[in-house]
């Protein structure tokens, strides 16, 4: 069987001369010019059996046939609370009670840091924080604008708020243990 004429172009060397016993005439501007070798492009028969699926391939399929929201990261966090709750408007409600006592942990916890501030830290903090929110809300809007389905786009808003103000949480408590600490030393008299 003759090669396919793609295939004799795939023989092409960098220098643009035909590979391989042909001559060493330079190819016409109407010549495609590939790279010497393309794996599977010149394949022995074009009825070749189909390979089987590699493991990532098969994953892919595994995710692809998974409810959208059930691949939205921050329901299926380790960390995410509503593990148990059940599918639809409980899980949501689940969320949304759980994004406002993370917000209320939150609200401590920066009342707590502020306290420890002195004025133009304070107003630094206060800065942070309200482009935090900003963030905070155009993040999870992007992230809940993947799904199609207002249901879904719900779920993931509110699971994606609730996991951000947690985590921004533990980033202030660890951005200022130091004054924290410092203070809570000073009440231990250390």
């Amino acid at each position: 069987m003759p090669p396919a004429p793609l295939c004799q172009m795939a023989k092409v060397n960098r220098a643009g001369t035909a590979g391989a016993g042909a001559t060493s005439t330079p190819l016409t501007h109407s010549a495609i010019m590939l790279p010497p070798k393309l794996p599977g492009l010149c394949s022995p028969s074009p009825m070749s059996p189909p390979r089987p699926l590699s493991s990532l391939a098969a994953a892919l399929l595994v995710l692809l046939a998974a409810p959208p929201a059930a691949l939205a990261q921050h329901l299926t966090d380790k960390d995410a609370p509503c593990q148990q709750a059940a599918q639809g408007a409980e899980r949501k409600q689940c969320f949304i009670t759980a994004g406002e006592h993370a917000d209320q942990e939150l609200n401590a916890t920066y009342k707590a840091i502020l306290e420890k501030l002195v004025e133009d830290d304070q107003e630094s903090l206060r800065k942070a924080e309200r482009l935090w929110i900003q963030y905070r809300d155009a993040s999870c809007k992007a992230e809940s604008d993947l799904y199609e389905h207002e249901a879904d786009l719900q779920l993931v808003y509110a699971a994606c708020i609730e996991a951000e103000t947690r985590e921004h949480t533990r980033d202030l408590l660890t951005i200022y243990r130091s004054r924290l600490e410092k203070d809570q030393d000073k009440k231990e008299g250390k």
